[in-house]
Order: structure tokens, then C-alpha cells, then sequence
């Protein structure tokens, strides 16, 4: 399992994210996220759940090149890829933000044995 707190462009907390050093893993972007509604409509939404799902996407992209990739491992290619923030350096495990081009590069350039990284 992995958790995602979400951020606002500025990379500060959302008011109604969760957050926890020992419950949070990395915090994603999770304000004014266009995305399906109800009703089959499109909009805005803000919340863990909008940011929990690039994390989602950066999981079946790192999946796809790393078919035996287990979760531990991709926490830990999570929280080796980061961008570390100081407003986020004691609300979230990892310190940071996800950075999915990051985490991408990293399995590109040195594959998917986690020892590389």
C-alpha cells in the first residue's frame, strides 16, 4: 500500500489532506483537477483522490516496464525519486512530492533491479 497526501500548485498541503510522517508515504498534486463527474460530465475536483491517481499512473507505467516489480520496490523507487520539499519534510514519509518523470527516468536508465538505484 501506498499513501498520497495532496498539494496545491505551491506544494503546500490541501486543508482537507491526510498527512502523517509515519502514515503518509509522498504527497501528489491534488487541487482543481479536471476530471469525470457523475453523470457522465467533466469538471473540477480537489482532494487525496485526485492526487492518488497519478501516483496510480506512475505505478502501471513503472508495472509495464518492470512487469515482477513488487510493491515495496516501487515505494522505494517512489521515495528515491521525490522532489523533497521543505513544507513537506515532516508531514509526509518521503518528504516530497511525486515526481513520475523522475521515477521513470530512473527505471529507464538503470533498470528494474532496485540495488541500481
Amino acid at each position: 500500500m501506498v499513501t498520497v497526501a495532496a498539494t496545491d500548485i505551491h506544494n503546500n498541503l490541501l486543508p482537507s489532506s491526510n498527512w502523517g510522517k509515519s502514515k503518509v508515504d509522498l504527497a501528489a498534486l491534488g487541487e482543481n483537477i479536471y476530471s469525470t463527474l457523475p453523470g457522465g460530465r467533466f469538471g473540477y475536483m480537489s482532494g487525496t483522490s485526485q492526487a492518488t491517481a497519478f501516483v496510480s499512473g506512475v505505478a502501471a507505467l513503472a508495472l509495464s516496464a518492470c512487469p515482477r516489480m513488487r510493491p515495496r520496490d516501487f515505494r522505494a523507487l517512489l521515495y528515491a525519486t521525490v522532489n523533497r520539499l521543505p513544507q513537506l519534510e515532516k508531514r509526509v514519509g518521503s518528504g516530497g512530492r511525486l515526481d513520475a518523470g523522475a521515477a521513470l527516468r530512473l527505471l529507464s536508465e538503470r533498470g528494474c533491479d532496485r540495488q541500481a538505484w
